[in-house]
């Protein structure tokens, strides 16, 4: 009869754990992401807002393996790894925060990651949040943005035809 608090104690524990796999992680102190320190609250409010746009395809993990994940081609961008195909930056660079809003305000055409009317109030945040998945945040800063070049054809179009 001795064993039946512990296990009591052990099983109750264990709901516990798997009540909140499903929940992203809560924050209890600043993050330096970025090169800039993010307050708990601005994380908390990232949090939430991530749990209504992103959670139901990037995962309460930030994995790439929500709930919706399973019937995407391509699967969700795995966020913990901070590697991104379509920053305006050199490759191997984290983006930019004009990047993140270009792509969540845009989608990505040829993916499943559509666009979203994130309000401009909310946007901030949940771009810190998203960056909290992956270490590379806390080490490193986004690239420089690539600037285009200017068009060397311009103006001269007849010579082109």
């Amino acid at each position: 009869m001795k064993a039946a608090p512990v296990l009591l104690a052990a099983l109750s524990l264990m709901g516990a754990a798997c009540r909140h796999a499903d929940e992203p992680p809560r924050f209890h102190e600043p993050l330096k992401l970025g090169g800039q320190v993010v307050s708990v609250d601005a994380l908390e409010h990232g949090r939430a807002v991530y749990s209504s746009y992103c959670r139901p395809c990037h995962g309460a993990q930030g994995d790439g393996k929500g709930p919706s994940a399973p019937g995407l081609q391509p699967p969700p961008r795995d966020l913990r790894l901070g590697v991104y195909k379509f920053g305006a930056v050199p490759a191997g660079q984290l983006p930019t925060d004009a990047d993140f809003v270009r792509i969540i305000r845009g989608g990505l055409h040829g993916t499943a990651m559509q666009a979203w009317d994130v309000p401009v109030a909310e946007l901030g945040d949940l771009i810190q949040y998203v960056k909290s998945f992956s270490p590379r945040w806390q080490k490193e800063t986004a690239g420089e943005p690539v600037e285009a070049t200017p068009d060397p054809w311009s103006g001269r179009e007849a010579e082109g035809a």
